[in-house]
């Protein structure tokens, strides 16, 4: 009974969870996630909780304890997703971007 509601649990998480990977989505979280670290000087927009959650939001687990390096991986696949994060921004390289926001929160439990 309890593999059976285990089963049911994981099935159901794992038909939400890809509406939280939507490609309009990545790039709002990759927009904001440069302004956490200040990229050109930029700040964290009004209206990036939202965006910044969902990014915090994706984390692995592997028997019930968290783990960083999974979690950075599959955080820079969901900023990947943005179709501008491979090319070049007035602020610099999109993929250097990504890289740095990876790099300083891809493996934090949350912000």
């Amino acid at each position: 009974m309890k593999k059976a509601l285990l089963a049911a649990a994981i099935c159901a998480c794992a038909l939400a969870a890809p509406a939280a990977y939507a490609n309009d989505d990545a790039c709002e979280s990759l927009f904001c996630m440069a302004g956490m670290i200040g990229i050109a000087g930029s700040t964290v927009a009004g209206g990036c909780n939202g965006p910044i959650d969902d990014y915090f939001e994706i984390r692995v687990f592997k028997r019930g304890k968290f783990r960083p390096s999974p979690t950075a991986v599959k955080r820079k696949a969901y900023l990947k997703q943005c179709k501008g994060s491979d090319a070049e921004s007035e602020f610099g390289s999109n993929p250097m971007i990504v890289e740095m926001v990876t790099g300083r929160f891809g493996g934090q439990y949350s912000k």
